[in-house]
């Protein structure tokens, strides 16, 4: 079966993991030495190490919640007012972005399919966030921890959309070059991989850096993305 027939078929099956259709797709890149194609595959494969090259498709809406001290009363798991925080950073804390790899993302539903998924946050946003309440009057107000919170049912929209995405792409290869063989795709390379990108840039890459040429008991962490650097270029 030709692979780009391959590729498609496994995208199809809803009940295979994305990992070989996306490794295909990579030994695709390779041979046809699309480095934007194979860049895109090696960040899902991987996981993006760079979140300013996020896609958009894996930025989610989450809810700021906490443990807090409000005088001599203790809430656990509650939620807090983003709005405090200065206006940049309160957006931020209402996205989480998934930047894991497509492995972790399908583990974390193999794992148990109740629950919610927790972006831990440092210590200088909860200083930040008690600071903020300060500021409305709560002068008894203490923040303990801080997380960003979203139903791991937002991680089976991520894998839909690269499944999606993913499959958009080999349907507009297989619709132009039909049953096609991979050498003879390499052959025509130069005209595979203008249709590649041009499919890329309307369809797959939706973040915001241009890197083309053209059950509620179960709680899984994911590991915090923010620094004190980026803290200080959102305030």
């Amino acid at each position: 079966m030709k692979l780009i027939a391959q590729i498609i078929n496994d995208l199809i099956d809803s009940d295979k993991s994305l990992t070989s259709p996306i490794l295909k797709t990579k030994v695709l890149a390779s041979k046809l030495k699309n480095q934007e194609l194979l860049f895109w595959v090696n960040n899902e494969l991987s996981g993006y190490s760079n979140t300013d090259s996020l896609p958009k498709y894996r930025i989610v809406a989450a809810q700021l919640k906490g443990v807090y001290k409000n005088g001599y009363q203790v809430y656990n798991n509650a939620p807090l007012v983003a709005s405090v925080l200065p206006s940049k950073l309160a957006e931020y804390m209402n996205k989480a972005k998934l930047n894991m790899s497509v492995e972790s993302l399908e583990s974390y539903l193999d794992a148990d399919k109740s629950g919610v998924l927790e972006e831990n946050l440092p210590a200088e946003i909860c200083s930040m966030i008690t600071k903020g309440y300060e500021r409305m009057g709560n002068h008894f107000f203490e923040v303990i921890s801080a997380y960003k919170e979203f139903p791991k049912t937002a991680i089976v929209q991520v894998l839909s959309e690269i499944r999606s995405k993913l499959l958009d792409l080999m349907l507009e290869i297989d619709d132009k070059y039909g049953n096609t063989d991979l050498d003879d795709l390499i052959i025509q390379k130069t005209k595979v991989n203008e249709l590649i990108i041009q499919s890329m840039n309307n369809n797959i890459i939706t973040g915001d850096a241009n890197i083309l040429n053209t059950g509620n008991d179960n709680k899984l962490s994911t590991k915090s993305i923010i620094s004190k650097g980026k803290i200080d270029d959102l305030n």
